[in-house]
């Protein structure tokens, strides 16, 4: 009579097998599933980070110097609007430049008596129109002050500093450096405050392609993240004057 194998000696029937492949393959799509949706949640988080830094990097560096400047030394570029249509929207790709100082913690740099800027650099600020997705440039042009009062920007002048093309940017026929502070853009525009005398309404709208969400199929129509601010700057200094 044959003597039964103990269990510890004994192998795995056909069926166990099946059922232990078949659980270990489940167990392997639930895994997947999760570390999808965890990859997907932090993509979409890493995106939205991404945008909203871009976006405040660009409010905080204009609303700063916009504030401090005189509202009688902005200026806009003359002639065609600066826009482009983005998938069936008019949009606006605004530009403008205004004047500031070099450093404002030098007490040098201010007249003695009245407390009124020497101002000795022009900032301007815009947004490129060659793509739907454009990019915000920021230029900070020094000069040194001659006989006379500083001048707000001349329209001529500001047309050679606001190119799509950054290397093409020129001032008195020499390039000027062009920091980029954001990708992305949809739109910007900086309008006059139709409730307050001498404020200006400022718009940045970054919108980028949405990356897709924890449970989205694979195939589906391309959808956007957008993120807009808003905010009313209005300027506190007074019109340029000569330093002494």
């Amino acid at each position: 009579m044959r003597k039964r194998k103990p269990a510890a000696e004994r192998g795995y029937s056909l069926l166990e097998l099946c059922i232990s492949a078949t659980l270990f393959s489940l167990l392997l799509v639930v895994i997947f599933i999760f570390f999808r949706s965890a990859t997907r949640a932090f993509q979409t988080a890493v995106q939205r980070q991404g945008i909203n830094a871009d976006s405040l990097r660009v409010m905080d560096a204009l609303q700063q110097e916009l504030k401090r400047t005189s509202a009688d030394s902005l200026v806009k570029p003359i002639g065609p609007r600066r826009h482009r249509m983005v998938r069936g929207t008019d949009t606006d790709r605004d530009a403008v430049c205004f004047l500031g100082l070099q450093d404002w913690r030098d007490h040098r740099d201010f007249v003695v008596g009245t407390g009124q800027p020497k101002w000795n650099r022009y900032w301007c600020f815009y947004a490129s129109t060659d793509n739907d997705s454009g990019r915000f440039y920021r230029i900070a042009l020094d000069f040194s002050l001659t006989l006379g009062t500083p001048t707000p920007m001349r329209q001529l002048d500001l047309a050679r500093l606001v190119n799509d093309v950054p290397a093409l940017n020129r001032y008195n026929g020499r390039p000027v450096v062009t920091n980029e502070l954001a990708r992305n853009v949809y739109g910007f525009s900086v309008q006059p405050d139709p409730l307050q005398n001498d404020a200006y309404v400022v718009s940045l709208t970054l919108q980028e392609v949405r990356a897709k969400r924890p449970g989205e199929s694979g195939v589906n129509l391309q959808k956007w993240d957008t993120y807009q601010l808003q905010t009313r700057i209005r300027p506190e200094n007074t019109f340029p004057s000569l330093p002494n």
